[in-house]
């Protein structure tokens, strides 16, 4: 059975070379958190989406979500690329630790429309210019208790430790 396609924003996470000419990029949604996509012949020359799938980008979306394995997209609008970001190496840096950080803290399909907002919100910051560090440290505070570590007051403890492979 064939579902609709979804209208979503995303934000794209990573990208990695799949097959022959095929790409698989994690994008971080605003409804359905981080999800796996298939885009078959992206890496052609003239390859429609090619804009929308940088690293950094975000859109809105149209494509069918699956609950397990790859899902597809369609089309996309909107599209934003973060040129700062991509063009300076240490916010590059930057701006894919938060995002992989966002991306170990909750698993693959759970929906963190607060950590899209942040991540949307922080990397708009860093191509304007703002410092990447201190953005950085934020968000490494804030995820503390995403990665088990609680603090009430005076003392502080790890509820349960995240293992990351």
């Amino acid at each position: 059975m064939k579902s609709a396609p979804q209208k979503f924003r995303g934000i794209v996470i990573s990208r990695q070379a799949y097959r022959e000419s095929d790409l698989l990029v994690k994008i971080l949604t605003d409804r359905f958190g981080t999800k796996m996509f298939m885009f078959n012949r992206a890496r052609r020359p003239g390859f429609k989406l090619a804009a929308a799938i940088l690293p950094f980008t975000s859109a809105v979306y149209e494509g069918t979500i699956r609950a397990d394995g790859l899902s597809y997209i369609r089309q996309a609008a909107d599209v934003s690329a973060c040129t700062h970001i991509s063009a300076d190496i240490e916010t590059d840096a930057y701006a894919t630790y938060i995002l992989a950080l966002i991306d170990m803290a909750y698993p693959d399909g759970e929906p963190i429309p607060q950590w899209f907002d942040f991540a949307a919100t922080a990397l708009r910051r860093m191509d304007a210019g703002l410092d990447a560090a201190i953005l950085t440290n934020i968000a490494e505070v804030q995820l503390l208790g995403a990665f088990g570590w609680h603090h009430t007051g005076k003392t502080a403890w790890f509820v349960t430790v995240v293992i990351c492979r």
